[in-house]
């Protein structure tokens, strides 16, 4: 177990979860069209980098129940990740 501590107690480790849930998210609302007005990949990656971010400009809304627990899961995970970051960070 000392080897997943110490993997969990360095900041660069939530610093990569953070930025490959972004395009792991993107990929959700791409391929099972889970957000309204998304034509390409960019429009989903833009869509994932508001969400995770909790920033939320209202342009670009999930289109059914399954869209909105998703992005809501995102915007969760955005939040506990950056708090942990910010943990190991202050611990380190």
């Amino acid at each position: 177990m000392s080897w997943l501590s110490s993997i969990l107690n360095r900041p660069s480790t939530y610093g990569f979860l953070y930025l490959v849930a972004i395009p792991l998210y993107a990929v959700a609302y791409w391929q099972f069209s889970l957000v309204g007005e998304i034509s390409d990949f960019l429009d989903a990656l833009y869509f994932s980098a508001i969400t995770i971010t909790t920033l939320g400009y209202g342009d670009v809304l999930p289109l059914n129940t399954v869209g909105k627990v998703v992005s809501a899961s995102e915007s969760l995970l955005g939040v506990v990740l950056i708090g942990l970051f910010l943990n190991t960070l202050s611990a380190s």
